[in-house]
């Protein structure tokens, strides 16, 4: 089964996607084929390099689909964030960036430019990648379930406060 990416950040009354459409209440339940657990992430500013003085902070959980590990879903919630500008996913050791010249293994979150976010505390969004979103070319999904197991992946959220990182925390696999 092909999956599209289908990405929602939340934002107070309106959703930021493909389209943006107006949300006014729902509770609809969308299908999503069946995953399995892969990993999660308690996000610090504390585990930025150079640790960061911030009051927010934030968890994401990643599940990998059954259907041949296709594609990863993800869900991100954040608390005490304004300006946030991108999120990724990185390959590096707690306490190391990765090099400056490596692009990140997948852009998560990229803002839209001119649109501005407002102060998040909550779920900030849902979404999920495929292999043709990781970078370099070539790597797996497989490749990154082992990753995340060796704790080679961080992922780090940049806001306009600090454009290197606000808040970053390893991969853990669950």
């Amino acid at each position: 089964m092909a999956v599209n990416r289908l990405t929602s950040v939340v934002l107070p009354g309106v959703v930021v996607g493909a389209l943006a459409v107006i949300v006014a209440c729902s509770n609809k339940t969308f299908f999503e084929p069946p995953t399995r657990p892969l990993a999660t992430v308690m996000l610090t500013g504390s585990a930025v390099v150079s640790p960061v003085a911030t009051t927010g902070g934030g968890t994401a959980t990643f599940d990998r689909s059954l259907d041949d590990f296709k594609y990863v879903n993800y869900i991100i919630d954040l608390s005490n964030m304004k300006a946030i500008h991108a999120v990724h996913l990185h390959l590096g050791v707690a306490g190391a960036n990765q090099a400056s010249t490596d692009p990140p293994l997948v852009t998560v979150f990229d803002s839209i430019p001119g649109v501005a976010l407002p102060d998040i505390s909550g779920r900030f969004m849902q979404s999920n990648f495929t292999v043709t979103e990781l970078r370099p070319k070539g790597i797996s999904l497989d490749s990154l379930d082992a990753l995340i197991a060796k704790g080679l992946v961080y992922m780090d959220v940049h806001t306009r406060a600090y454009p290197n990182g606000e808040l970053r925390g390893q991969l853990v696999k669950r």
